[in-house]
């Protein structure tokens, strides 16, 4: 991969056609006598007479590639250091140091594994801090794990802009993987490429209301609390190594066994990334008594039904998801975004979609999220608290076919209407607070960040308010 030299601007040395003054001459030839009548360099004729040093590379040229800079921001290209050869003692015993590495033994080794890596793969390696640990997990890895380790570890290791500081990651995540059995490992970094290779497909949705000229949104304005719309686009856009660090956090937490782990990572590899999105946030926040019955769902769900339940999930933690567009009287648009629901919310609706499946089944959540679809993200824990209270208070409500589409009738509607309206307020609270605030009269509800352009819309897409 070509690496651009950075530019380095052009340095024009002065020219002179003035030969030099007899002055100056004098004086240049007078300091080059007094130079060399100094008793000062006496002491350097014994160097005439210095033994030659020999020296040994115990490491036979072998090093990192020589990076005049890192090519991945936040991290650091390591190649191994060494002292400088003391003339005054020439036979001392040169120290080196690669990372935490200081024995040449380990050294030696570690460039072992480092040369069965090539091209963007090897370089990647030589930005993750050679230690121990991390050589112990790479013997037990084969070439194209190693490499794949190394790409992941990159993901989750560069510099998050946000929090204004490098992660830790891939330090952490490092013993976490060694903990792990032989093939609880094998299908962690499989995992691992399934992220990468998801991630790559990945593209931010873009807005429902289309781009201006310029190729931004096309609003008026973003109502948000302070920060919140730039950490939202940020974070949408980013999706695919904030997936990846959500799962080496899972990883690190230990919180499954090894038969859990290859289970886990067995569905991981076979969803979309939509579906493992929701999957990484679920087992991130259940409870660890909880994850045999996730499991299980795991394996009783469908992920080519009509509805998704994983990627229906997976919303809970998609910013574009809880950000509404609302259409003003005069044509034009404006849009509120939310923060994402906070982790007590999103365990509460993971609790309650557990509870379902452990005492109706797949399919009757099913059929739940169909009489759902297309409600904001915001109010589905709002739902599933109602739905399931309901049930268990008024059973004989549910014992008809078509149960789940009249409690629908009379319960999400009613819900997204009182959400919409506490969205419009602000909104309109937000544009007070402009330097030049816009008349927006009545706000019409027009989709959510989420959804692809509307054709057609439908009276539940939109409602006046």
């Amino acid at each position: 991969m070509k690496i651009n030299s950075p530019n380095l601007p052009n340095v024009l040395l002065p020219k002179s056609d003035t030969a030099p003054s007899s002055t100056t001459l004098d004086e240049m030839s007078q300091a080059a006598r007094n130079f060399q009548q100094t008793t000062e360099l006496d002491k350097y004729k014994e160097f005439e007479n210095a033994p030659v040093i020999a020296y040994e590379d115990p490491f036979k040229g072998r090093n990192a590639s020589l990076q005049q800079y890192s090519r991945f921001v936040g991290m650091r290209h390591y190649r191994i250091q060494s002292s400088a050869i003391e003339m005054g003692n020439p036979n001392k015993v040169r120290t080196y140091q690669y990372g935490d590495l200081t024995e040449t033994d380990d050294i030696n080794a570690f460039l072992d594994q480092l040369e069965r890596l090539s091209g963007d793969q090897k370089l990647m390696f030589e930005h993750v801090k050679p230690t121990k640990e991390l050589l112990e997990l790479a013997t037990k890895l084969t070439d194209e794990e190693l490499g794949q380790l190394a790409e992941f570890m990159v993901e989750v290791s560069q510099y998050d802009f946000l929090q204004n500081k490098s992660s830790k990651l891939a330090e952490r995540l490092i013993p976490a993987l060694n903990d792990l059995s032989a093939d609880a490992l094998s299908s962690s970094i499989g995992a691992m490429k399934s992220l990468l290779e998801n991630g790559q497909s990945y593209k931010k949705n873009p807005p429902p209301v289309g781009l201006d000229d310029r190729g931004l949104e096309n609003v008026l304005f973003t109502a948000s609390e302070d920060g919140m719309d730039f950490k939202a686009g940020y974070l949408a856009a980013n999706a695919d190594t904030e997936l990846s660090k959500r799962y080496a956090e899972l990883l690190i937490t230990g919180k499954m066994s090894d038969e859990q782990t290859v289970q886990f990572n067995t569905h991981l590899s076979q969803s979309s990334f939509e579906q493992t999105r929701g999957m990484v946030d679920m087992a991130s926040l259940i409870k660890t008594h909880q994850i045999d019955d996730m499991l299980a769902m795991f394996n009783d769900v469908d992920k080519d039904a009509e509805q998704d339940l994983f990627a229906y999930l997976g919303e809970q933690v998609n910013y574009q998801a809880h950000r509404q567009y609302y259409q003003t009287e005069s044509g034009d648009y404006v849009a509120q975004q939310d923060d994402i629901a906070s982790e007590s919310d999103r365990r509460s609706l993971y609790k309650n979609v557990l509870k379902a499946y452990n005492e109706f089944g797949v399919g009757w959540i099913n059929d739940a999220l169909k009489e759902m679809e297309g409600s904001p993200a915001q109010i589905q824990k709002e739902l599933w608290s109602k739905l399931l209270a309901d049930k268990d208070e008024m059973p004989e409500q549910f014992s008809k076919s078509d149960a789940l589409e009249q409690w629908a009738v009379n319960n999400v509607a009613n819900a997204e209407s009182k959400f919409h309206f506490n969205q419009v307020m602000k909104i309109h609270e937000f544009n007070q607070t402009r330097y030049f605030p816009e008349r927006l009269g009545t706000l019409t509800f027009y989709a959510s960040g989420n959804l692809s352009i509307v054709e057609g819309s439908t009276s539940k897409e939109n409602s006046n308010l």
